[in-house]
């Protein structure tokens, strides 16, 4: 073979592969193009639109509910829970969530005139602010947000945030009332409250009988104790009436509460029904024979009445009642009366 016929050979291997190479190169720009297209599309992929019946109200409700906190001091903040210890002298300071809000205190701090209390409404929370606080000041503390169209609020009583809370007096063991006593109805299955509130949450409270003078049992039943509110008695009956006081202790100090004069009342289960008897002889209206019907019962009886022979009567009831004194008591009983004929 001459040397000509092996530099065209070669020549035309070199062509081949760089033929080859061109090749290559374009199917990997091909893949290139491919994957960019596949990205574009996942990045461009539609957004999902939002539903129009979506109701963000459990979220809205979450946002204006309120909160309260208590102020330490600048810059420290604990959120409260059900009750609330501050010592008697010092600052109670709340702030609560939302941007409009209104307090509500114990009624002895309601009626203070010396500027010890004091709220402030900010831009997203009110603030309260009790300042040298007594055992008087001891009770429920909450806050309403308010829902205001226009000019015209209401409180939203079912976002609002309460806290009891105690000022424990190492004098005042109750909170103090200006009454010695305090009477106090007694109602057939109504749940009555003896309202002994003590100033701290750790005195220990009996319930007592000043005659004869014993201790009440409080089984958790029949009669409980909630150191926020007092005792209740759950089921009142007449053996419940008379005078009792509460007694607190709490290390060496014992003190008394008010006396409560406890008077039973009996209310009915239901209202008294009227009853209507038709008399043994008979009466005569005009020309035609008719009965006389005595009408009994706390309430009025009317309505109409047939009596087949010999024509259809109708009749109306009228019930007077008189006044009359009784062991000391004004009560009204119905006198017996006569039914007389409507028409």
């Amino acid at each position: 073979m001459s040397l000509a016929n092996v530099f065209v050979s070669k020549r035309g291997l070199v062509l081949s592969a760089l033929l080859v190479c061109a090749v290559i190169f374009e199917l990997a720009d091909c893949e290139k193009d491919v994957h960019k297209q596949r990205s574009t599309t996942a990045k461009t992929k539609p957004k999902l639109v939002k539903s129009p019946n979506k109701r963000p109200k459990a979220q809205n409700k979450a946002r204006t509910q309120a909160v309260l906190t208590q102020v330490l001091k600048k810059g420290k903040f604990k959120k409260v829970g059900e009750t609330l210890s501050v010592l008697t002298g010092d600052t109670l300071e709340l702030r609560c969530r939302g941007k409009r809000v209104q307090w509500r205190v114990p009624t002895y701090l309601q009626e203070d005139h010396d500027g010890r209390l004091k709220t402030v409404q900010q831009e997203r929370y009110g603030v309260l602010r009790v300042v040298n606080s007594t055992g008087a000041d001891t009770g429920e503390y909450a806050c309403y947000p308010l829902y205001c169209e226009d000019a015209d609020c209401r409180r939203e009583y079912d976002k609002a945030a309460r806290v009891f809370v105690f000022f424990p007096d190492p004098q005042d063991l109750f909170v103090p009332s200006s009454d010695h006593y305090e009477v106090i109805q007694l109602r057939t299955n109504w749940p009555t409250l003896l309202p002994c509130q003590v100033t701290s949450p750790e005195a220990k409270v009996t319930l007592h009988r000043e005659f004869p003078p014993a201790e009440v049992a409080v089984d958790g039943t029949d009669i409980s104790f909630n150191v926020m509110k007092g005792f209740t008695i759950h089921r009142p009956r007449p053996h419940h009436a008379g005078a009792m006081y509460c007694v607190a202790s709490l290390g060496g100090l014992r003190q008394s509460s008010t006396k409560y004069m406890l008077i039973y009342v009996h209310y009915p289960m239901a209202p008294p029904a009227p009853v209507i008897q038709a008399s043994a002889g008979s009466v005569a209206i005009g020309r035609e024979p008719a009965r006389q019907l005595l009408c009994g019962g706390g309430a009025g009886c009317g309505g109409g009445v047939q009596l087949g022979i010999p024509r259809t009567v109708d009749w109306e009831a009228f019930v007077h009642t008189r006044e009359h004194q009784s062991s000391g008591r004004r009560t009204s009983s119905p006198e017996v009366p006569v039914c007389a004929p409507g028409g």
